[in-house]
């Protein structure tokens, strides 16, 4: 695997890790039975497509930007839903202002105006909101939780998807951390790619 799978552990970048329990076998299976796959390499390139065609880079416009991200939330949303069979529990929880009382707090630099002047967190974050997702085990027994914490905005400049065979590219770049109880690390999501058996003609990007 590409970002340093190991035997019962994920590595992204320098992270501190302890092995985790192996994973499911099951669930190495279908990773490997859906790599080669057409179907597969044809879906990843639709949904990247979709997620690129969303410019969630922040602009000085907040209405306009707070509506991109929940367009970009719907779509996670819908293939969140396909994908779990309607038992993941989606909630977007309004962010509050009281961020601004953060020690770690910084003005967000693209809210500023003409004289670059920051409006207060209330105009900032109205009607604007995170998005968390819980999915359940399958089992219902007790295990090991890993928690996805992705940035929803991009590195300007923005650019839409363009698909050039069985590649698709686009501007900007989410990055996305991972963290358990014994695992933690981050990587760059600025391109996704899947390996295929006819030495890559078949990647998406």
């Amino acid at each position: 695997m590409s970002h340093g799978m190991e035997a019962g552990c994920l590595k992204f970048g320098t992270p501190t890790c302890e092995l985790m329990p192996s994973v499911d076998p099951q669930i190495v299976d279908f990773v490997r039975s859906a790599a080669p796959s057409e179907d597969f390499a044809t879906y990843l390139r639709r949904i990247l497509t979709e997620l690129v065609e969303v410019n969630t880079a922040p602009q000085a416009d907040l209405a306009a930007s707070g509506a991109r991200e929940q367009a970009l939330f719907d779509r996670v949303e819908r293939e969140i839903g396909e994908w779990t069979g309607g038992r993941a529990v989606c909630e977007r929880p309004r962010i509050d202002p009281a961020i601004h009382d953060d020690p770690a707090y910084s003005l967000p630099g693209y809210a500023a105006d003409g004289r670059g002047h920051v409006p207060p967190p209330e105009r900032v974050y109205a009607g604007r909101t995170n998005f968390l997702v819980t999915v359940p085990g399958a089992s219902g027994e007790p295990a090991p939780a890993a928690i996805l914490h992705a940035h929803a905005d991009v590195v300007s400049p923005w650019f839409g998807p363009r698909v050039d065979g069985s590649r698709v590219y686009g501007g900007g770049q989410r990055i996305t951390r991972l963290r358990s109880p014994r695992c933690s690390g981050s990587f760059g999501c600025c391109a996704s790619w899947l390996s295929a058996p006819d030495g890559g003609r078949n990647a998406a990007s």
